[in-house]
């Protein structure tokens, strides 16, 4: 038999190790890739927020008061004055529920993302979008919350 020293390949001790720093990297990423996804479902529901201040405020401008009421669903953006009632559609990104509470002539919008863990809320006296005081509870939608989590 005749045995030769130049054949190539790792050792097992090689392998064991390249296994254990790949899974010390995962356990790093792993975490913070879920803090991502939070921030970005977080996101969602802001700008689903903007989105409504934009669309109440635009409606103010074409026709000097804000809705009468609110469609929360797909499909465009619709602005509409019949003389006595108003009425305007509002889109909201996958996953994220929200709704504006309209009375005399003034509105409150709140948004939440099922996969966030914050509530987002703007108003006609203040139309910038603002994070809510209690950040509410990852996983929790917005028509389930009680009012100490998205009040």
């Amino acid at each position: 038999m005749n045995m030769s020293n130049n054949e190539k390949g790792f050792t097992l001790i090689e392998l064991m190790i390249v296994v254990a720093i790949i899974g010390i990297l995962a356990s790093i990423a792993i975490p913070q890739f879920a803090n991502y996804r939070t921030k970005a479902f977080n996101s969602a529901a802001a700008s689903d927020a903007r989105t409504g201040t934009m669309i109440f405020e635009s409606f103010y401008t074409d026709f000097n008061n804000y809705p009468d009421t609110i469609a929360v669903g797909p499909g465009p953006h619709t602005l509409a004055d019949n003389g006595t009632a108003t009425t305007t559609v509002w889109s909201l990104s996958q996953g994220v529920l929200g709704g504006a509470t309209l009375a005399s002539g003034a509105y409150i919008i709140t948004t939440k993302h099922d996969g966030g863990d914050k509530c987002y809320t703007a108003s006609d006296s203040a139309p910038t979008v603002a994070e809510m005081a209690d950040p509410g509870t990852k996983g929790t939608s917005l028509a389930t919350v009680s009012a100490t989590v998205c009040p």
